[in-house]
């Protein structure tokens, strides 16, 4: 590939165009991560084990679609592609939030899995050229921080949507005000396709025609990129879905309001912004050794504390469950920062899209198996609907968070399979 030069002025002028593009285009995935696509589909009639599977699907459409979409971005303008990806999160979106216009209860299911299917394809689209158009803008010795910065800014934006949010369903909370705050985030996403389309394309198209298979065989091939990829699986795999379970304890355990639940779920947002800006800085200044051996353990430690949520006196229930969720975003996001240095610093000069596209793909296959297995584990029924732990009484949900926090623990020994822990690299 050929690749232009910027000058230090329209370098930064492209940092910043970025960190607004994402400002913008983050606003449809607030909406499930802030929980209100979760309480939407509850709205709508859907059941628990089927609404954690319809939150899991855009995350297969990224682990099945990304791979094959970058592969083809290689030989052609990524720009454009992104493009078509940001038209079809729009369209996922407002087909998600005509859902609630139909009375029969299966064409609101079918119409809300159509909408998320084709949110998760638009997300595919976008997610394959992302990084691989950043990544030559970005000096390597800034991506920590530029990184922090970038995700510090969206989710400010998000948090204050998600008050918002918050504020209106303390007020307002029948199916239609969830249908209006989709079409409103459809409308506010175009705002991301403005920007994007001002961030210099610096590669040229490849001209080298291997195959998809080819490619993902050679990549397979280095070592300590497919070990990295082992362990952004494995982690994310018991740590994905524990915001929706929180959610479910919360709403349906523990009888909390929907207000309520989603302010809980800003303290987790809030928690994002402090580890991002701290996962940043730690990636720069320590190397991301540290930061993974931290997210780790700390991990482990929230997910136990959650359980044990009734040892701690009953008024303190809410700030407790708010401490935990702004630790739990904390740590997920520091964990974050650290697995997107250490995938661009790993990713061969050679199929350089694809090879930040598995990555990317491994991760999300992670994610949307976490709430599978979740959904399924629920939908079976062999988990005791209410059970008693320490004299505390606890549900289905807690059992799938305690064995989450397990394997974190158990899964200890996955660390070795990150470079940066197992030899010295330029990383740390």
């Amino acid at each position: 590939m050929t690749t232009i030069i910027l000058t230090e002025t329209e370098r930064r002028q492209a940092m910043r165009r970025a960190i607004l593009c994402q400002c913008f285009g983050v606003l449809g995935q607030t909406l499930f991560t802030s929980n209100v696509v979760l309480l939407y589909l509850l709205a709508l009639g859907i059941g628990e084990a089927q609404t954690l599977m319809y939150l899991a699907l855009p995350n297969i459409m990224l682990a099945v679609l990304i791979a094959p979409i970058a592969h083809f971005s290689d030989r052609a303008r990524i720009k454009g592609i992104g493009n078509i990806g940001i038209l079809i999160l729009i369209v996922g979106l407002l087909v998600l939030g005509a859902a609630g216009i139909f009375a029969i209860p299966a064409a609101r299911a079918i119409s809300s899995a159509v909408g998320i299917i084709i949110f998760g394809v638009g997300m595919a689209v976008f997610a394959s050229v992302w990084y691989p158009l950043l990544q030559p803008i970005i000096p390597e010795s800034l991506r920590g921080r530029f990184f922090g910065l970038l995700r510090v800014s969206w989710q400010l934006v998000a948090l204050g949507a998600s008050a918002s949010i918050a504020l209106l369903l303390s007020f307002w909370n029948n199916l239609s005000v969830f249908q209006l705050i989709i079409v409103v985030t459809a409308g506010l996403t175009l705002f991301r396709a403005v920007f994007y389309h001002s961030i210099p394309e610096l590669v040229a198209p490849a001209k080298e025609r291997t195959g998809l298979l080819a490619a993902m065989l050679r990549l397979a091939g280095v070592r300590e990129y497919t070990a990295f990829g082992s362990y952004v699986f494995l982690l994310t795999l018991f740590t994905a879905v524990c915001p929706s379970l929180f959610a479910l304890v919360e709403k349906n355990a523990l009888n909390l309001s929907q207000s309520t639940i989603v302010t809980l779920a800003n303290a987790g947002m809030i928690g994002a912004i402090i580890g991002f800006w701290l996962g940043g800085v730690a990636v720069d200044r320590y190397g991301t050794k540290h930061v993974f051996l931290t997210c780790h353990f700390s991990y482990g430690l929230v997910l136990a504390l959650f359980v044990l949520r009734g040892i701690f006196p009953a008024p303190a229930l809410v700030i407790l469950l708010g401490g935990l969720h702004f630790l739990f975003g904390m740590v997920m996001s520091a964990s974050s920062i650290a697995i997107t240095s250490e995938s661009m610093a790993l990713s061969p000069g050679r199929h350089n899209t694809l090879a930040l596209a598995l990555l990317v793909s491994v991760l999300h296959a992670g994610t949307f198996l976490s709430g599978f297995l979740s959904s399924a584990t629920l939908k079976a029924g062999f988990l005791m609907k209410h059970w008693l732990w320490l004299g505390k009484a606890l549900c289905d949900v807690d059992a799938l968070i305690a064995g989450c926090a397990v394997m974190i623990v158990i899964l200890v020994v996955t660390l070795g399979l990150v470079p940066s822990i197992f030899r010295k690299t330029d990383l740390g």
